[in-house]
């Protein structure tokens, strides 16, 4: 993980305290709300219905355990005990006062945290594969660029007043877990004849006018991403509209202009502004590809794992779905939903924090991602700890066990169960797949205990698999496990 130097810590205390004057001017009336609000926007505070709203940045999505136990505690301290984790690997606190910002910014940056460029027209928080660093099939961890870029994108003097908000995320792997092609720039490590370089993406995005990026180029050469970058956002600069905010992210600038004027224009920038990349960045990136150098991975035997697997039904369920390859053998990248029954998606609690942060120390060499898919995932845990970190958090109903379609096939473990446990209410998609044969399932929920160990069936009828009467579905494996634990 990076670590902050000097500069860094000095920047982000002098931007502090530059805005706990900021605010303390808006709160004795020396700046009205207009003149307030472009400031604020800078530091991430959004004004909504009936409170302020903090955004938290946390880059590539990647925490250590002292950085989750300081969010837990700001939202303890500063807000109403909870905290939401977004699909841009972000936290929002909904209900601070103003007073209290400039204090939860001071606590963030104890930890080396901050709100910056979190919200406002300007490039915001560069994501990344919430598996990167650790994924098995991944052809180089992508944090490390994403942390360069992040670098070159904070305070850049000529993307601060932007046409509009510009999201870049980043991915090692062939899998697309980073949503490259609904960003506004999409990097993908690839492979040309032996060097690695960059797969370029640009125009995707959400929204009310949804549109998949195009490929600009199918290959760019690791020194010449950060010109290229900069030639790409100086064209939308100053091509993007600023006439109408529905129709001025790059997405539309794209779709009106055409790929190839696009780039075309890029070209021409990159032309005029790549002598002035002297080689600078490449240094700075072979010092942050130290900050990410690889833990000490030990081996352990996995008997007591796989004998979990052949015994517990309930745990099969939860590792099939949960846990994911890892590059280590014996490890595998561990998946904690934050999407429970009849809560908010992405919501987590003081207390869940803290429980995923004693995880992480415990048993993921003190690393925690956050997902697109709302999830917190354990970068790398021993399998041979097979019953750990499952049934504390799940059992107990601090945390929620499901984390959407995943099976671990890392070598040495079990494959995929056929049968796989819904516990929700009908839904006329479900069908049931048990013992390789699919056909529809019947429309009401279906008692499956008798045909458990008795294990098994003792989970459901006490509801460690959620429908809170020992009822759960059989399901297809296009959809994921949804497995609530017992509350209390």
């Amino acid at each position: 993980m990076y670590a902050y130097t000097d500069f860094d810590a000095n920047f982000i205390t002098a931007r502090n305290a530059q805005f706990r004057d900021q605010v303390a001017r808006r709160i004795d009336g020396s700046l009205t709300e207009d003149e307030f609000k472009p400031l604020r926007l800078m530091n991430g505070l959004y004004l909504q219905l009936h409170a302020y709203m903090l955004r938290v940045a946390i880059p590539y999505g990647t925490l250590n355990s002292a950085r989750m136990d300081r969010l837990a505690y700001i939202a303890e301290r500063w807000d109403k005990g909870y905290g939401h984790f977004t699909t841009r690997q972000n936290i929002q606190y909904n209900w601070p006062e103003l007073r209290d910002v400039p204090d939860m910014l001071d606590a963030l940056a104890e930890v080396n945290m901050h709100a910056i460029q979190t919200s406002g027209n300007t490039i915001r928080n560069v994501t990344a594969d919430h598996f990167a660093g650790a994924a098995a099939d991944e052809i180089a961890d992508p944090r490390p660029v994403a942390e360069l870029i992040r670098q070159w994108s904070t305070d850049h003097p000529e993307f601060q007043f932007l046409p509009r908000k510009f999201k870049v995320a980043v991915s090692g792997a062939a899998h697309d877990r980073a949503v490259l092609r609904a960003h506004d720039i999409g990097l993908q490590i690839v492979e040309q004849d032996g060097a690695q370089g960059y797969r370029v993406i640009v125009g995707g995005g959400l929204g009310r006018t949804p549109m998949i990026g195009k490929v600009l180029y199918d290959f760019v050469a690791s020194e010449d991403l950060l010109p290229t970058l900069e030639a790409i956002v100086s064209v939308y600069n100053l091509l993007g509209r600023r006439d109408n905010k529905y129709k001025a992210r790059i997405k539309i600038t794209v779709h009106e202009n055409g790929i190839e004027d696009i780039r075309a224009r890029v070209d021409a920038r990159y032309a005029l502004i790549r002598p002035q990349f002297t080689g600078v960045d490449q240094q700075m990136l072979a010092r942050i590809e130290a900050d990410f150098a690889l833990p000490a991975f030990k081996t352990a035997p996995l008997d007591a794992y796989n004998a979990a697997y052949e015994a517990d039904p309930v745990f099969r369920a939860w590792a099939d779905t949960n846990l994911h390859p890892h590059r280590a053998e014996g490890y595998a990248i561990v998946s904690i939903s934050l999407k429970a029954h009849g809560a908010t998606p992405g919501d987590a609690t003081a207390a869940q924090m803290r429980e995923m942060a004693d995880l992480a120390r415990q048993y993921g060499h003190d690393e925690l991602r956050i997902s697109h898919g709302l999830h917190q995932c354990l970068r790398a845990s021993p399998c041979g700890a097979y019953r750990h970190p499952w049934p504390r958090p799940c059992r107990r109903g601090e945390l929620s066990d499901h984390a959407g379609r995943g099976r671990h096939r890392g070598r040495g473990h079990r494959r995929a169960c056929r049968t796989r446990f819904l516990g929700r209410r009908d839904h006329p998609r479900d069908r049931a797949d048990r013992d390789g044969l699919s056909g529809p399932a019947p429309r009401e929920g279906r008692d499956v205990s008798a045909n458990l160990p008795p294990s098994g069936a003792g989970a459901l009828q006490g509801g460690a698999l959620s429908g809170g009467k020992g009822r759960c579905r059989l399901m297809t494996l296009y959809l994921c496990v949804l497995a609530r634990s017992t509350q209390g």
